[in-house]
């Protein structure tokens, strides 16, 4: 506790009372009530200067930007909505939060091809590792009923595999066009 009085004085707060609930300190002073939580790293102040740089204003302004090992915040108070709309709004939080710190990094044409190589090469191991394996099975005069299972159901498997690859060859056409 006094460790938290002594971040308040310096922050001009005069606390009154102190509510200590789940990991956070909740301090009723002469300005207000105020949130203190124990920082765990540095990297939370990069995280907020960040935010803020980009234009992101759905965070709480710290009263304490500066590295103590509390953060500082005010306090809210709950309000009760319902359930939908605060899964709307979490959502279009969200939404803001990505377009506000999203970037989008050129990749050169050599590095999506070898990508492309690479998947290709992987299903059609696949598609290998599974004819093979069938062909095991089947040469077995007496199957196991896990083997059984597997034979019945391969279709599914090189169904599968065909759909992979279709898609892989639409998407390198599809890349391939906008560069």
């Amino acid at each position: 506790m006094n460790e938290t009085r002594e971040i308040l004085k310096k922050h001009a707060l005069n606390p009154y009372r102190y509510i200590i609930k789940d990991n956070v300190i909740i301090v009723d002073t002469d300005k207000g009530r105020f949130v203190l939580k124990k920082r765990k790293e540095s990297t939370n102040i990069n995280i907020h200067r960040y935010l803020l740089s980009r234009n992101f204003s759905n965070i709480l302004e710290a009263l304490n930007p500066d590295p103590d090992d509390y953060y500082i915040t005010p306090y809210i108070e709950g309000i009760e909505i319902p359930n939908e709309q605060k899964a709307e709004d979490l959502a279009l939080l969200m939404g803001n939060l990505h377009a506000k710190t999203v970037f989008y990094k050129e990749i050169d044409l050599d590095k999506i091809k070898e990508i492309y190589e690479n998947l290709i090469l992987k299903i059609n191991n696949s598609k290998t590792y599974y004819q093979k394996l069938e062909d095991i099975i089947i040469n077995d005069i007496y199957m196991a009923p896990s083997c059984f299972l597997l034979i019945k159901n391969i279709s599914v498997i090189y169904y599968s595999l065909n759909y992979a690859l279709q898609e892989l060859k639409d998407w390198y056409e599809l890349i391939s066009e906008k560069k």
